[in-house]
This record gives structure tokens, C-alpha cells and sequence, in this order.
């Protein structure tokens, strides 16, 4: 089966991380990260650009592994490119920051695009297009090997 297939430039994507991370510095709670934790491989990109632009450290997540220590930080920001399913970001906070070693943290999650039917709701994300997405398209990331994704273009 053929999947539409949108490509992602870098200028929108540049974009989204700015409004991402206002929404975050202007969070109701006044909740703020002192860590961020990028979801490997497509959430490091932009974990890497919030971790600039709000000025935290940042650790990496490969296969529900945190690759590194959290150390006396307490409120961990974790962020993906795209919440598609929810599976990912439902997998991370279940099997990796649900466990003991972690139940005293305050983990929130971020997804820089939102597919409309996912099925886990990030504490932070954009609800306008092109960042919330309504349609079954394919999101094709720059940073995404050519001729990668589901479905053919």
C-alpha cells in the first residue's frame, strides 16, 4: 500500500522547536526542565536544539535505555520528533521511567508533531498544522536517510 509522503524542511522544523520551547518557558504550572532527554534517533534532533535553546543538559534514550545518569536532576523533559502512535512516548514512560530507580522524577514529554490519532497525549506539543497532523501522510525528517519511511513515495 502507498503512503503519501511529506518532506519535512529544516526551516519548519528550526520553527516548531522556537514555538515548542516558548510553550514549555510559558507552561501554566511554571513547570521547567533541568534535564532533557532526546528519544533515539529522530527525537535527537530536536532535543538537541531544546537543550540549546532552554539552556539544560542532555541525555539520550535508545531502546527504552536512558544512555547516561540523571544525577540530582528532577524534572526531565523527554521529546520526540513525531508522536505518531503514542506507543514510543507510552513505552518510555511505562517501561524505562516507570519503574523504581525513576518514580521520584517528574518526567513530561514532548513531540514536536502530533498525529491527530495517537493515542498518547504529550504534556507539550503543537495543536495547529503543520505541526498537528490530521492525515495518514509520512513525515520524511532532513535528517531522515532518502528513500527511508513507511510506504513508498
Amino acid at each position: 500500500m502507498n503512503q503519501s509522503r511529506r518532506y519535512v524542511e529544516y526551516d519548519e522544523v528550526r520553527e516548531g522547536i522556537i514555538r515548542l520551547g516558548q510553550r514549555i518557558l510559558n507552561s501554566a504550572d511554571g513547570w521547567s526542565p533541568d534535564l532533557i532527554v532526546g528519544v533515539s534517533r529522530g527525537g535527537l534532533v530536536p532535543a538537541t536544539h531544546l537543550s540549546y535553546l532552554l539552556e539544560r543538559p542532555l541525555l539520550f534514550i535508545s531502546d527504552g535505555v536512558l544512555l547516561g545518569s540523571v544525577g540530582s536532576h528532577r524534572r526531565l523533559l523527554v521529546v520526540d520528533e513525531i508522536n505518531d502512535s503514542g506507543d514510543s512516548l507510552r513505552r518510555i514512560r511505562e517501561d524505562t521511567f516507570g519503574g523504581p530507580l525513576y518514580r521520584e522524577l517528574d518526567v513530561r514529554y514532548a513531540a514536536l508533531y502530533t498525529r491527530a490519532t495517537s493515542n498518547f497525549l504529550a504534556d507539550y506539543f503543537l495543536d495547529y498544522p503543520p505541526y498537528f497532523i490530521a492525515d495518514a501522510s509520512y513525515q520524511h525528517f532532513p535528517w531522515e536517510k532518502p528513500g527511508n519511511g513507511r510506504g513508498a513515495a
